[in-house]
């Protein structure tokens, strides 16, 4: 109702405000702009406004007829840029752009009214509201069943099972609640042990979801043949290449990491995650120091690879480093070929590198991205429901893996870069661990020595860590 007593510029006000500061965190910080209200406000204020004030549209037909055809157009193509690489603000200006016009010429427009009228269409509009609340719980509860990796037909399920316990609510809470009725001795059983069941299954389900660790203690135990201390220079991969050092060297490990960062000279990259700038900086600093003070260590140099020079993730799998990514060298910023800004990057880093006397340098090739949720290391999970035990499969270690051909295919170019580039630098060491993950069918994510090798997606797990680190070992004792 406080609403309805602000006037018509302090709403415009408001909206502006808000679209302007969504615009701004766009550009900033990701997070803040999808998730924030004074970002987000805007979305709804519009609605609002058009309601409040009860515009009512007053053009002539041939107008109409044009804007209609204009709303037609734009809302099914917002719909399809949800699953192309359209960055979300723009999606959300689109989107609501649509809206907005359908509603301001919606009862004036022969055609979108008749669309609009369809009692199918007046169906899944009634039941909206229930479907845009229930879907987050029920895939949130399928991801956690690992039911996302079954394919089509498990996601037409669940958006089915929505739209019919959407239904259901709506029958039961929404329509009395709509029209002032009071609930039914039904309606509250009904409401009740609905409460009651969501209270049960939370009591089942979040101890077994918190107390799930992607972090489990291999069996494995190495043997620290080494004494040197290693510095590791890089990003989340490089991050976590640490667990699996400390257990190879009686030396200590040091990591100088930092998520979505390129650990070469003068190459900064950026993403929704964080700020251009902030990667060179970091990275600059902690390579200096490593050329400036040359102790007697090993200095390992190690990022993600294909998806910072393709832009993409493996399996088109969404992720928030994939987003507004950007790629630039400060000493030739208007270079755009993300291919030639690393090679560039790999020269100076290397070339400066190659004077080090005391420190031994190693460029570690990026591990096999996985491509498959949580690292597919829950393979059987049980329910205790008092007496009874439940168990189920979410995954079975032989679907574990992912092609070698696709994997060969998406890191051709990012290899072909590196070997080239590197072998005019004989003083740094290419290291690639792919034949470790790999043979000639397959790249796989569990290892019956060490365990499952992934903590997610693309993230090794400390048994992948000790992995990768007992193929160090062998290496740097043979060099």
């Amino acid at each position: 109702m406080v609403l309805k007593n602000i006037n018509k510029k302090t709403f415009l006000l408001i909206i502006f405000s808000s679209l302007i500061c969504a615009s701004a965190a766009y550009r900033t910080d990701f997070n803040f702009m999808f998730y924030s209200l004074p970002t987000r406000i805007w979305e709804f204020l519009v609605g609002g406004f058009l309601n409040f004030f009860n515009l009512k549209d007053t053009r002539n037909d041939k107008i109409n007829a044009k804007l209609g055809k204009s709303a037609l157009i734009l809302l099914p193509y917002s719909l399809i840029l949800v699953f192309s690489k359209t960055e979300v603000f723009y999606l959300q200006l689109l989107t609501v752009s649509a809206t907005v016009l359908i509603l301001i010429i919606g009862d004036s427009n022969r055609i979108l009214n008749k669309i609009l009228r369809n009692k199918y269409l007046v169906n899944v509009g009634v039941v909206s509201y229930g479907v845009y609340l229930w879907h987050q719980p029920i895939f949130v509860l399928a991801r956690y069943f690992d039911f996302n990796n079954l394919g089509l037909i498990t996601y037409v399920f669940l958006i089915i099972l929505t739209i019919l316990i959407a239904k259901v609510s709506y029958k039961f809470y929404e329509k009395p609640i709509i029209h002032n009725k009071i609930l039914t001795n039904i309606n509250r059983t009904f409401l009740y042990s609905s409460i009651s069941s969501l209270i049960v299954i939370l009591l089942l389900i979040y101890p077994k979801m918190s107390s799930i660790t992607f972090e489990e203690v291999p069996g494995v135990k190495l043997q620290k043949n080494l004494s040197k201390s290693f510095t590791v220079i890089g990003d989340s991969h490089a991050e976590r290449l640490v667990y699996g050092l400390s257990e190879i060297t009686s030396g200590t490990v040091t990591a100088k990491t930092s998520n979505g960062c390129i650990p070469l000279l003068n190459v900064d990259r950026w993403d929704s995650r964080f700020t251009p700038g902030r990667c060179v900086e970091f990275v600059n600093s902690e390579l200096e120091n490593v050329l400036t003070q040359d102790t007697d260590s090993v200095l390992i140099l190690n990022s993600m690879g294909p998806v910072y020079l393709e832009g993409t993730a493996y399996n088109k799998i969404k992720e928030p480093l994939t987003f507004r990514s950007g790629l630039k060298n400060l000493n030739d910023p208007y270079i755009t070929d993300r291919y030639l800004i690393y090679e560039q990057g790999l020269k100076e880093t290397f070339a400066a590198l190659s004077k080090l006397k005391n420190t031994q340098t190693f460029f570690l090739v990026d591990v096999p991205e996985l491509g498959i949720l949580s690292g597919c290391n829950r393979d059987v999970n049980t329910l205790n429901f008092g007496p009874i035990n439940i168990s189920y499969k979410t995954k079975i270690v032989s679907k574990c893996f992912t092609p070698r051909e696709e994997y060969d295919q998406r890191t051709l170019r990012y290899k072909n870069l590196l070997k080239e580039t590197i072998s005019k630098y004989p003083q740094i060491k290419l290291i690639d661990p792919t034949d470790i993950f790999c043979d000639h069918k397959k790249c796989v994510g569990f290892d019956g020595e060490f365990g499952y090798l992934y903590s997610d997606t693309h993230h090794l797990s400390n048994a992948g860590s000790l992995k990768v680190a007992a193929f160090l070992q062998k290496i740097i004792l043979e060099s």
